[in-house]
């Protein structure tokens, strides 16, 4: 049965002999009532359920009357009244929808009666002048986002009956100052109070069981996390949260401040276990992690430094993104790519020693280092992502090796000082747009077939020089130039060259004089020669 009626703006749906729907309307005014009755061609309809997107986007709306017939509110039946600012759910409501009032910026207030069983996902989403919410007894669950970016959240009431409460269920809720999860919960989700800035304490119940990734990322006010010794699955230890067997850190609260050495015990650090912790200057990372997880120090504003150890195999995406008091980091030799984000946004960032093991550099690595000023990339390298330089500001040179076969796109994008050369004649793939605006200088350099292996830390042969043409090959555009230091011993014999900025040097014996020189190396023949 699929027939519809209009009477005032408000249209209905028959949904069998004596019951209708409100189905999407836009109803003239800023107060509406909805009948308990209607009639259409002297028949006669209880209205029982809002529909789905009843009232969607209906942005005059001030207030709606819900007639206590009414036993269900459908998915995104009042989504973005903007200018609802408040509304009684009546009595025999049983089930609130999916995003039913999400967006509805200007809604105050709202009373979930205790016929209320169900509330759906992002329920009230985005609801930014909701300031208090009690959920009553009747609710099993908490959805996920039910409550996401509600920032004018300031209290809220879960009663007993809840046993869960899903991911992102109060994200951004940034003006909670405290929650009390009950005995009843088993599980919260994901992200579930990431971003609450005002909260200060919260207390885990031993019934939980199950807790999932970033949990409390971003509470950068929390202070205070409080376990039991009952509880079978977290511990808590000088304001982290650990799992009870100590591998795995959880969460950091933001009142850990200073220095702080992760016990040794950890093997793991969880997805965004420091995100927010602004008053965190340094972590001594142990030799037992292997793992650390993404985001796992976002925006840990004030930290200078981190001791990563060799058992380090793996860093997730963002790892460290948008930590702006950054100086220099050491990649150890365990890791074989830097991860998308891993360092993006690092302002301070001056320093980055890549070992031999990285393979490839992500998207966005490195974005917006704005103080980084040059960057040797080494031979191990095949693969540089999207942005992996870009609006790195100061960044002056980068020598790349002839490992690397494709470049990503905007790779060096935006606000670089880097100028025209040649991109290393080994990349096959490269995006058109690598370089949005001016081409970088990227110095290339060619691995010696067999030089030895402590030779991999040298800086490359020089910038290429466009207009030089090679004495012995004839090919122009392919000639590295450096200054180099030569010694010349007294009887005469001369000592191999040491390249000035760095690479493996074999010198003579006995006393000998130094003499500068340039050094000429073409990446295409092989062949190096002084002047």
């Amino acid at each position: 049965m699929n027939q519809k009626f209009a009477i005032d703006g408000i249209n209905y749906r028959v949904l069998g002999a004596a019951a209708v729907e409100v189905v999407e309307s836009n109803p003239p005014g800023e107060r509406v009532g909805i009948p308990a009755e209607t009639s259409e061609s002297g028949d006669t309809y209880a209205v029982t359920s809002i529909g789905d997107s009843a009232f969607a986007d209906c942005e005059s709306l001030t207030s709606i009357t819900i007639p206590d017939s009414v036993t269900s509110i459908g998915n995104k039946a009042f989504l973005e009244c903007n200018s609802l600012t408040s509304i009684t759910i009546p009595d025999a409501v049983t089930s609130i929808g999916d995003a039913a009032f999400a967006r509805c910026r200007s809604l105050a207030g709202v009373k979930i009666p205790t016929s209320v069983v169900t509330i759906g996902s992002g329920a009230f989403e985005c609801c930014y002048a909701l300031t208090s919410i009690t959920i009553p007894d009747s609710v099993g669950s908490i959805d996920d986002r039910a409550f996401w970016w509600c920032k004018g959240l300031t209290s809220i009431t879960i009663p007993n009956s809840v046993t869960s409460i899903g991911s992102y269920a109060f994200k951004g809720c940034e003006s909670l100052i405290s929650i009390t999860i009950p005995d009843s919960v088993t599980s919260i989700g994901d992200s579930a109070f990431a971003d609450c800035e005002s909260l200060t304490s919260v207390n885990i119940p031993d019934s939980v069981t199950s807790i999932g990734d970033c949990v409390f990322a971003g509470c950068s006010s929390l202070h205070s996390i409080g376990v039991s010794r009952e509880n079978a699955l977290l511990a808590e230890h000088e304001g982290v949260l650990f799992t009870r067997d100590m591998h795995t850190l959880v969460s950091c609260s933001g009142g850990v401040t200073g220095i702080y050495c992760i016990p040794d015990a950890v093997t793991s650090i969880g997805d965004s276990a420091f995100n927010g912790c602004k008053d965190l200057t340094w972590v001594t990372i142990p030799s037992s992690v292997t793992s650390i997880g993404e985001s796992a120090f976002q925006d840990c504003s004030g930290l200078t430094g981190a001791t990563i150890p060799d058992s380090v195999t793996s860093i997730g995406d963002s790892a460290f993104a948008d930590c702006e008091s950054l100086t220099s980091v050491n990649i150890p030799d365990s890791v074989t790519s830097v991860p998308d984000g891993a360092f993006y946004g690092c302002k301070s960032l001056t320093v980055v020693n890549f070992p031999n093991s990285i393979t490839s550099i992500g998207t966005e690595a490195f974005a917006g280092c704005e103080s980084l000023t040059s960057v040797t990339i080494p031979y191990s390298v095949t693969s540089i992502g999207d942005l992996a330089f870009a609006e790195c500001e100061s960044l002056t040179s980068i020598t790349m090796p002839g490992s690397v076969t494709s470049i990503g796109k905007r790779t060096f994008d935006d606000h670089t000082r880097l100028t025209a050369a040649p991109i290393p004649e080994s990349i096959s793939s490269t995006r058109e747009d690598a370089v949005e605006q001016e081409a970088p200088l990227v110095s290339q350099t060619t691995e010696p077939a067999t030089a030895p292996e402590h030779s991999r830390i040298t800086t490359g042969h020089g910038r290429l020089n466009a207009a030089m043409i090679c004495p012995h090959c004839q090919t122009m555009g392919a000639v590295s130039t450096q200054v180099v230091e030569q010694k010349t011993g007294i009887s005469g014999g001369k000592a191999a060259a040491g390249v000035i900025t760095g690479g493996w040097s074999l010198l003579a014996t006995g006393l000998a004089r130094k003499q500068k020189k340039t050094r000429a190396y073409c990446t295409n023949c092989d062949n190096v020669w002084y002047f």
